[in-house]
């Protein structure tokens, strides 16, 4: 079934681009393609614009219909829907977007593609072509900056409620008494999105002190956010694939939250909020990083999975004349093979996209590793395709949360531990071994990590897969270590991942 992303207004200070890059995570597409209507506003270049700037620094392609400037035929209107992903349409005055729509029938393409995964967008006005009908000001005029004689317009129907973008105006608490005997109505506030799937309902928020309001009958409570997932941004990283990737896996709608570093992702975590982090990399091991942010916090892993890596050297200039390489710390290290024999200097970033951002400011003597997913949006004199050192180059991301899962009914999982010594001694290590080869607990993975306490102090990180009957003794390791003084056992969980899933 389609879905509804139902805009109440945008606030033109806004920089950050929220309600834009959660629209198109929702697609759960890399490169997602926008069919743009500027009706509402008879095509006003302005407005054309504005829509293309909004998206610019975004991985989407867009496709702009100026139904009042261009002639185009059903078949034709046709075939663009059916390659779109977004069908989006602009504010203005409703009643002529509504009556346009009509009269080229593409009311008729809307419900056609009803049935289809696309996402059927609109701000203002082209909120409400989509519901029953909404309050407007295609009737209103202006009287020293007010505005007044606000009505209500009619939509097409398609969504089953009425609703009042821009709701915090002053102007349009006559909303209110218009649907009082309403079954149904939404409030939508500038800065908000109602986002539609088949019956669920959800809120994306860009200021936090804009709402959205339900109307029952007249009573009206506010809707609130789900839970967002964390990564490391910016976006179009592989931090962003692997959310998009779980979220098509789980069928999730949640709002995706950028962060420039591991601590920040880690550490914005509420009490229900996810996040999506690498742990470890085929080429070039575990990230010691995030497992000393597992040490630090108190987070359980829920799932875990692997994205494919894949990396190529972008410049815009002949590569014999590039004097610096920019390239993110952990991409170093996957593709050190190839920077060794380019001979260039490095310059390490913090993200990939920081490398591509510093070679789109310095064109004309560098290139940068980047991933391959982001080559086609740019013109780029020069490009090598698969740079890493393998080819089978995979990251595995761990999803982290605050809340265990409890009653875990699994017939195999997996098992994350970090072993904190309370004792240096002798044989220790032999002791922690012993333990596990006693209960049966066959380990894939041990790594020492710095406790930062002093020289010579560590903790281990471990992880084991098992299954159901071997349960009792894992408990049994926990309850043991309980009552060791030489060391203890910090449990991050039992969970499922792509690599037990085809054990079950």
């Amino acid at each position: 079934m389609a879905k509804y992303f139902l805009v109440g207004g945008k606030d033109d200070d806004l920089k950050s681009n929220y309600l834009e890059k959660t629209l198109l995570s929702l697609t759960k597409k890399i490169r997602p393609r926008i069919l743009f209507f500027p009706t509402a506003m008879r095509d006003s270049q302005n407005t054309i614009n504005h829509f293309i700037k909004t998206f610019n620094n975004l991985l989407v392609d867009i496709e702009v219909i100026t139904l009042y400037k261009k002639e185009y035929s059903f078949k034709n209107l046709d075939e663009l829907f059916e390659n779109s992903d977004i069908i989006y349409f602009s504010g203005g005055n409703t009643a002529t977007l509504v009556e346009k729509v009509k009269e080229l029938k593409i009311d008729i393409l809307l419900k056609k593609y009803e049935s289809t995964n696309k996402i059927y967008a609109g701000i203002s006005a082209g909120a409400i072509l989509y519901t029953i009908s909404g309050m407007g000001d295609s009737y209103s005029y202006m009287d020293h900056g007010k505005v007044y004689n606000y009505k209500m317009v009619d939509g097409l129907g398609m969504l089953n409620f009425y609703i009042c973008p821009h709701y915090q105006k002053e102007d349009l608490y006559i909303f209110n008494d218009e649907i009082k005997d309403k079954d149904l109505a939404y409030g939508i506030e500038d800065d908000t999105a109602l986002f539609i799937d088949d019956n669920k309902k959800s809120c994306y928020k860009a200021f936090k002190r804009h709402s959205i309001y339900e109307f029952r009958k007249g009573l009206m409570s506010p809707l609130y956010e789900d839970y967002k997932i964390h990564i490391l941004g910016p976006i179009y990283t592989y931090s962003y694939v692997a959310a998009l990737k779980y979220m098509n896996r789980f069928n999730l709608n949640q709002g995706l939250v950028e962060h420039n570093n591991f601590r920040s992702v880690i550490e914005s975590l509420k009490d229900d909020d996810l996040a999506i982090v690498p742990i470890e990399n085929s080429l070039s091991g575990y990230l010691g990083e995030v497992i000393d942010l597992l040490f630090e916090n108190n987070l359980k892993i829920i799932y875990d999975f692997s994205v494919r890596i894949s990396f190529s050297i972008a410049s815009f200039t002949n590569l014999d004349k590039i004097k610096d390489v920019y390239v993110q710390f952990k991409a170093k290290e996957q593709c050190i093979n190839y920077l060794d024999k380019l001979d260039k200097n490095l310059i390490e970033t913090k993200s990939n996209i920081a490398s591509l951002n510093l070679l789109l400011e310095n064109k004309d003597l560098s290139a940068a590793i980047i991933p391959d997913h982001i080559i086609d949006k740019y013109k780029f004199k020069y490009v090598e395709s698969n740079v890493c050192d393998k080819t089978n180059n995979y990251t595995r991301f761990v999803v982290l949360g605050k809340k265990k899962i409890e009653n875990i009914k699994l017939n195999n999982f997996k098992c994350s531990l970090l072993i904190i010594p309370t004792k240096d001694e002798s044989g220790l290590l032999y002791n922690i071994l012993k333990l596990f080869n006693d209960l049966k607990i066959n380990l894939n993975a041990i790594m020492s990590r710095p406790t930062k306490e002093g020289l010579g102090k560590y903790y281990f990180y471990v992880e084991f897969f098992s299954n159901k009957d071997n349960l009792e003794n894992i408990i049994k390791l926990f309850e043991e270590t309980k009552l060791r003084n030489d060391f203890k056992i910090k449990d991050l969980g039992l969970y499922l991942g792509e690599g037990v899933e085809k054990l079950c």
